[in-house]
């Protein structure tokens, strides 16, 4: 309801008007659905057509290549010339079939879309784009003049080629690919029967054309039970097929058929030769096939031949003309249904058009006098309430708001003049009010700020107390530490004063053994003079021996040598001691040194720690002092407080006050403001009384 309320009324009565235009388009949709789908049906079937119509000249030129082939390939007459003809005839039938396949492929790229959107028909092309893509391999055999040949076997699915079988292979394929087309326009009744005709005219056809081969075979050769079995098979299927065409056919194709076929006795004359191919099995294995009807083979099968041919053309053509019957008629049911929809749409709106001008005219005339009454503000105003529809209903009742309305707004003047006046004695009252409310605020907020710098003293020196307590509690704590640190500092200072003499006493030790090794040494140095003597005594006597004596020169010379080298080291080892000496005595004065400096340290140490103590004494008292400040004031602040807190109260009160009274004169001033708009407003309206 929320929407409609919203919505314009020539919106409303074109939505009331659409509505049974909106059921007839959607029943008029399902007709034109239909119409659409019989049109897309009859486009595919357009094409279905056209694949048969492609399709008929292609089987012609394959049989024709299938029989010169096969003549071509059975040609034993050894007569060169003759097997060239023969050659040449076939090659000449290939190239007519050759140009029919380009024609049919370029056909299927075409419509390949349309045909296999049916999924049999999508088969039957892929198995006739096979063959078809085969039979280059088979005329590869047939030019070799090869009834058989296993040479492409791996290009031609594993499988031996049998060259003129299949050729006839591939017209079969292309035959039996028309019972898709068939499936296809069986959605239309007369085209189904149409198109079953053509399609068994087409079997009875090549099962004519493979009879014929075989009753040629049959004339020439011996029949063997094989070939007596095919004859009966083929005469049986070519019978059912004729047969079957004969069912299906039209009118119009019956007497095509009685014309070429039955008026001529041309199937009377083929029928006795089939029976004379029946009647070989009882020569069977023993003499060809003869004719006892008296009749010309040679002379039967080219007419057998051309009546399919012609038979097949007349029923293609009428094949085709049903079919561009019914595409014309699918596109003009198509084509009336779009223009009667449109129509009929068309008429509905002029209508719906009419209908709404007449409703929506006398309403734009109440909108106008709608406005003039709004922006005129006469009470006066009247509209015409004559008749007796709705509108006149409308015209009724707006003249009756109109007087209410003039009534209601006498009275609303006169009681806005009385509440003018009200509203100017209250807002007097309250700005008296407002003052004295200002008054009370001023001097409360002068206490106010009293209070709060009193609580903020005492607070700062309830803060500075607290601080000296905790500095001094502090330095409470640091003499403590150093106490105990001087009397550490006592103890490791006595105990490196021990260490220091100990210390003195190891390097006196090891003074008294360096001196002790300076002994030794002179005792080393003596023994090497002595043997440095002696060595040179033996060297004087060893040059005395002469050449007796020069083995015991040389060792003399060496004893002489290390004699030397030992004074040497003596030397040296006598200037280490004699430095280690030095060095013990410095060591020894050096630590005297430092235990004298050690005990004059730990006599400084005990007279810090004395100090540290008195020290500890005095903080004492300064922090119970300290504590005793910061609880006084921690009650003068507490008590700061508590008169701030009750100071603040009074104020906050004082403020509501004021802003209530502030808020109540704004409210009273708005009031006025709002009578005096009041009175502006009443006074644009023109009451009538």
């Amino acid at each position: 309801m929320s929407m409609l309320s919203s919505t314009k009324i020539n919106t409303r009565i074109l939505a009331l008007v659409l509505l049974p235009v909106a059921v007839i388009v959607w029943l008029s949709a399902g007709k034109l659905s239909n119409a659409n789908q019989q049109r897309s049906l009859m486009q595919d079937l357009e094409v279905a057509i056209e694949y048969a119509n492609v399709l008929s000249p292609l089987m012609a030129a394959l049989d024709a290549e299938q029989q010169f082939s096969n003549k071509y390939i059975w040609n034993d007459s050894g007569n060169s010339s003759d097997i060239n003809r023969t050659k040449k005839e076939m090659l000449a039938a290939r190239d007519v079939a050759r140009k029919a396949q380009d024609d049919f492929e370029q056909f299927l790229e075409r419509g390949r879309a349309s045909l296999t959107k049916y999924p049999r028909m999508a088969a039957e092309l892929k198995t006739v784009e096979v063959k078809l893509e085969r039979l280059k391999y088979i005329r590869l055999a047939a030019d070799a003049k090869q009834s058989s040949s296993d040479a492409y076997k791996d290009k031609y699915g594993g499988e031996v080629i049998w060259t003129t079988v299949d050729i006839l292979r591939t017209r079969m394929a292309l035959v039996q690919s028309i019972s898709s087309v068939v499936d296809i326009a069986g959605e239309d009744k007369e085209l189904g029967m149409t198109a079953n005709a053509y399609s068994y005219l087409l079997l009875a056809s090549s099962a004519s054309s493979i009879l014929q081969e075989k009753i040629d075979t049959a004339l020439r050769q011996v029949v063997d039970p094989y070939n007596h079995g095919q004859l009966v098979v083929y005469r049986e299927k070519e019978a059912d097929f004729r047969n079957l065409f004969v069912k299906y056919a039209s009118v119009e194709s019956l007497k095509v058929y009685e014309e070429v076929f039955k008026r001529n006795s041309v199937i009377d004359d083929a029928e006795k030769i089939y029976w004379d191919a029946f009647d070989t099995y009882k020569t069977v294995n023993q003499t060809p096939m003869t004719l006892h009807s008296g009749l010309s083979w040679s002379s039967v099968s080219p007419a057998v031949n051309s009546g399919y041919k012609t038979l097949q053309r007349e029923v293609l053509t009428e094949l085709v003309r049903v079919k561009d019957e019914k595409v014309a008629h699918a596109n003009a049911e198509f084509y009336q249904t779009v223009a009667l929809l449109f129509v009929v749409l068309i008429g509905i709106l002029i209508v719906s058009y009419i209908i709404a001008s007449s409703i929506s005219k006398p309403l734009k005339q109440f909108v106008k006098s709608f406005i003039h009454l709004a922006e005129s503000k006469d009470m006066g105003l009247q509209v015409d309430e004559r008749g007796e529809n709705e509108l006149a209903e409308l015209g009724a009742a707006f003249n009756m708001l109109v007087n209410s309305f003039n009534e209601a707004l006498i009275g609303v003047r006169t009681h806005a003049s009385s509440m003018n006046s009200i509203n100017v004695e209250t807002a007097e009252a309250m700005r008296t009010a407002l003052q004295l409310s200002g008054n009370q605020l001023t001097a409360t907020d002068s206490i106010s700020v009293a209070v709060n710098e009193m609580t903020a003293t005492i607070q700062e020196v309830s803060n500075m107390a607290q601080n000296t307590s905790e500095a001094v509690q502090k330095a409470h704590e640091i003499s403590v530490s150093s106490v105990k640190n001087a009397d550490r500092s006592r103890e490791l200072m006595e105990s490196l004063t021990v260490e220091l003499g100990n210390t003195s006493k190891v390097v006196g030790v090891l003074n008294d053994e360096a001196t002790q090794i300076s002994g030794v040494l002179n005792v080393i140095q003596g023994i090497a003079e002595q043997t440095n003597l002696l060595a040179l005594n033996a060297a004087i006597e060893a040059a005395r021996a002469g050449e007796m004596g020069r083995g015991f020169a040389v060792v003399a010379d060496e004893v002489r040598s290390l004699a030397r080298r030992t004074q040497e080291s003596t030397e040296q080892i006598r200037d280490q001691v004699q430095s280690l000496l030095s060095g013990a005595d410095s060591a020894t004065e050096n630590m005297a040194k430092l235990q004298q400096e050690g005990l004059r340290s730990v006599e400084i140490v005990m007279e810090t720690s004395a100090a540290f103590n008195v020290l500890k004494g005095e903080l004492d008292s300064i922090t119970d002092m300290a504590t005793q400040i910061a609880v006084a004031t921690e009650e003068q602040t507490s008590v700061s407080n508590e008169i701030n807190r009750r100071i603040c109260a009074v104020k906050d009160d004082s403020e509501q006050l004021a802003s209530q009274a502030t808020t109540t004169m704004k409210m009273t001033d708005s009031v006025a403001v709002e009578g005096r708009l009041l009175q502006e407003h009443i006074d644009k309206f023109k009451t009538k009384g």
